[in-house]
């Protein structure tokens, strides 16, 4: 319960994560030289050929570029705005009440684009080890009427939490504010665990104003998504078409990608140093998982989906390079249409669109949209062009 001694939780996006990037990019940068040195020690046994050790080097190279330039970045935003605290008298929060409160920045940055504040209730499952996340439930928070270049210090946060949900520490959940902005140079951002527990809010919590009142602008009527890759176009005649363009996916892609060309390095770098002492197949199973998910990273990167809604059908049709899929779905065999999370990378969530059949079945009509609002946006308008309005 919320008490007059505010309670200070301090970022946790930016040390440790960052101190592991710098120990994984030295590692990955190491390799090459590594790979070499290896091969010139085979003593009279004919070492294996040279194009592995080339393909390793270069794979582990570009990887350890990557990971240094992260842990530079991260490094960086930290020397730039130091270690950011939320501070809160209402700490913990309760179901049903409301999280409120101030992020502090040290060293403040000079506004130029909107601050977005964003509340997730996340369960994970699994060890430590081996463990994923799923999203339970998170609500945005635009703050968008800051003067052009103020400086700022303080954010307001004010968060309504729904009333079913699950307090911390229920079976692996956990709640997570997010704060960023689009500055000069490194971007701001900032994350922090916050505890969520059980119980009634306290009525003088409850009765406070909003702070983020005066600090966003009210939700405009949308008729075209945020995201600049979903476009709705009008159809002569009738019904709408909804494209999903390529590129939309460029962070999730590039990972797919990056995280492929690492296990094809893997099984090179086997290949190359224990050529004679390990089964072939055992190499190849790296390489042909990397092979996967590099295909998988190039599938979401230039995949075009269009979805045409008109006369009481919704065509769906997935196009890459000169490859067609197309496939139909009509109104009188469906029961509705809803946005659903569908998963997150690097914990950042996205969701799909299904049309739920009949008979209870789901047809994934669309995917790996990024913005809850654009999704929902989405669902409602297919619904609107289904119903002919």
């Amino acid at each position: 319960m919320g008490t007059s001694t505010s309670r200070q939780i301090r970022d946790s996006s930016n040390v440790f994560g960052g101190i592991f990037v710098w120990i994984l990019g030295i590692i990955f940068l190491v390799q090459p030289l590594f790979l070499f040195l290896s091969r010139e020690q085979h003593g009279s046994k004919k070492p294996p050929p040279l194009w592995g050790a080339l393909w390793g080097a270069a794979i582990f190279g570009i990887g350890g570029l990557l990971l240094l330039w992260l842990a530079i970045y991260t490094s960086i935003r930290l020397a730039k705005y130091g270690r950011s605290i939320f501070e809160s008298p209402w700490l913990p929060a309760t179901c049903g009440g409301i999280l409120t409160g101030t992020v502090r920045i040290p060293r403040p940055f000079l506004y130029r684009e909107p601050i977005h504040l964003r509340l997730a209730c996340v369960k994970v499952f699994g060890t430590r080890r081996d463990s994923h996340e799923d999203l339970l439930w998170e609500d945005f928070c635009t703050l968008d009427r800051f003067s052009p270049g103020t400086a700022v210090s303080e954010i307001p946060v004010y968060f309504k939490i729904p009333g079913d949900a699950q307090p911390t520490g229920t079976g692996g959940i956990f709640w997570r504010l997010q704060a960023k902005a689009k500055t000069a140079g490194v971007h701001y951002s900032a994350g922090f665990v916050v505890p969520v527990t059980s119980g009634e809010a306290p009525a003088e919590l409850l009765a406070m104003p909003d702070p983020t009142l005066a600090l966003r602008s009210p939700e405009p009527a949308r008729r075209q998504p945020l995201d600049r890759h979903l476009h709705f176009n009008p159809l002569p005649g009738g019904g709408g078409q909804f494209e999903l363009l390529p590129g939309r996916n460029l962070g999730m892609s590039s990972s797919s990608i990056l995280f492929g060309a690492v296990f094809i390095g893997i099984g090179t770098t086997i290949m190359q140093l224990a050529a004679r002492d390990v089964p072939i197949w055992f190499p190849l199973i790296f390489i042909a998982a990397g092979a996967l998910m590099a295909l998988g990273g190039l599938w979401l990167l230039f995949l075009k989906t269009t979805i045409n809604v008109r006369h009481g059908v919704i065509t769906i049709e997935n196009t890459l390079a000169s490859m067609n899929r197309q496939k139909e779905i009509r109104a009188a065999d469906i029961s509705d249409i809803s946005s659903k999370f569908q998963g997150q990378s690097m914990n950042r969530p996205f969701y799909s669109i299904a049309a739920t059949r009949l008979n209870g079945g789901n047809v994934k009509i669309c995917g790996t949209i990024h913005d809850k609002g654009d999704a929902d946006w989405l669902t409602a308008e297919m619904k609107r062009e289904l119903a002919g309005r």
